[in-house]
């Protein structure tokens, strides 16, 4: 009954390199462009509306917005706008989002360190999330809870932990605290709760520790044993012995990396997206010359997207790859907009049935290794002709500062000052220069 401790020593003894430092500024650039775009939309707007008249009085920052609140407030406004787009990061070993859920709770934990320091407590907070997601198994997600809560909350409470320099006792006690606040269900996905989620876990993240600091002491061995968080969470697959081995060696920010998204929708359909659209760069099929599309997933493979043929709106068609590649073709690309809030036009409707999912069942099971991740479409024409494309890996963006800057007005000054800071009067620097932006 020491995982939980042993966790904990490997957290306060973090010291993250150079390379994973870089990582994490470009995973604070693609952030700040989902949460600058998120804090835009009209469900933002009514989720804002239902926390904020009852927010403390607080110097915290809510991106987007004139507004000056409590810390909780703030890290649950801004986990909210990260992922209301479903345009933010994801990462493979936690099977989630997590710059959505540790940026928000380490700006609101924030006191004066330094913006050195706030980088690499978001690398500890990740290598937590991702080492938890392996140790978790593939059986959390595909019976149905999400991951960027259920992990984040954790993860979150670890990276404020380790910003304010906790001994290891008190991490513990800190991740027993976020894990129990772990909640988050994929029944959710298409609709407004599920950028919730992430605001839970940021939120979730940061009364942990504040908790802790209180001097509220819960359980210090939530993750051991046969009733412990992994145990319970994992089901048949609960792999505890995935938790610590290798740590930091490399950093999961640095392998397996995140992915800095493409396309405004769920990371299961982006396979798909990018096998249709290179059909259409290569053979320029007119959406009225295909008779039917076949999209082929491995077991596993399409597990989140929980919409079928026919979303109502573009925020339930992120998780319809039916929607996903109908729109394709009718836009010749992937836009934003195609996934707000408007009702799916009757094209995109009738294109969407011809689209049939199948599965490859002598394949290996997607979730039990994200490497084994493959999506293949067929368009059959209406003069008989197939055309088909195999894709297995989703590319993502190597720099999303052209998504941050497309969001922010071609904000250059902030985007130089994310890229270079490093002192805490650069910190100071940066929270002006975003709070002052005209976004």
């Amino acid at each position: 009954m020491r995982l939980t401790l042993e966790l904990a020593e490997h957290i306060a003894a973090s010291r993250p390199g150079a390379g994973a430092l870089a990582a994490a500024r470009l995973a604070l650039t693609d952030y700040l462009a989902c949460a600058i775009a998120g804090s835009r939309g009209s469900d933002f707007q009514r989720f804002k509306a239902a926390f904020l008249p009852g927010a403390g009085k607080g110097q915290a920052l809510v991106i987007g917005s004139a507004a000056r609140v409590d810390p909780t407030t703030a890290a649950l406004l801004n986990g909210y706008s990260g992922h209301a787009l479903d345009y933010d990061d994801v990462h493979a070993s936690m099977r989630g989002h997590p710059g959505t859920v540790l940026f928000p709770a380490l700006l609101a934990a924030r006191r004066g360190e330094s913006a050195e320091r706030v980088l690499e407590a978001f690398v500890v907070g990740l290598e937590v999330a991702g080492r938890l997601g392996l140790s978790l198994g593939p059986s959390h997600y595909e019976r149905g809870f999400h991951a960027t809560s259920t992990v984040g909350s954790a993860a979150a409470a670890a990276a404020v932990a380790w910003l304010r320099g906790l001994p290891p006792q008190d991490i513990a006690k800190a991740l027993s605290l976020g894990a129990t606040q772990g909640a988050g269900l994929r029944g959710q996905f298409g609709t407004e709760v599920k950028p919730f989620h992430a605001a839970m876990a940021a939120r979730a993240g940061l009364e942990a520790v504040a908790m802790v600091e209180a001097g509220l002491s819960g359980s210090e061995s939530l993750l051991d044993g046969p009733t412990g968080f992994i145990a319970l969470m994992g089901f048949d697959s609960a792999a505890p012995e995935k938790l610590l081995p290798g740590w930091g060696a490399p950093w999961q920010i640095e392998a397996p990396g995140l992915i800095f998204k493409e396309f405004a929708c769920c990371t299961a359909t982006h396979c798909a997206a990018q096998a249709m659209l290179h059909l259409i760069a290569q053979h320029d099929p007119a959406a009225e010359e295909v008779a039917a599309v076949t999209v082929t997933f491995p077991p596993g493979g399409d597990a989140a997207l929980i919409t079928g043929p026919a979303p109502e709106t573009g925020v339930e068609g992120r998780f319809s790859v039916e929607y996903v590649l109908a729109r394709a073709l009718l836009d010749r690309r992937l836009s934003v907009a195609a996934f707000d809030e408007t009702h799916v036009s009757a094209a995109a409707l009738a294109l969407a049935a011809r689209v049939t999912r199948r599965w490859d069942q002598s394949a290996p099971r997607q979730s039990n290794d994200p490497k084994t991740r493959f999506a293949e479409v067929a368009l059959t024409l209406t003069d008989g002709r197939c055309l088909t494309r195999r894709e297995t890996a989703v590319r993502g963006l190597s720099d999303p500062s052209e998504k941050f800057l497309d969001a922010t007005g071609q904000n250059q000054t902030l985007l130089a000052q994310i890229r270079s800071m490093q002192s805490v009067a650069d910190f100071d620097r940066f929270l002006s220069l975003l709070a002052s932006a005209e976004l």
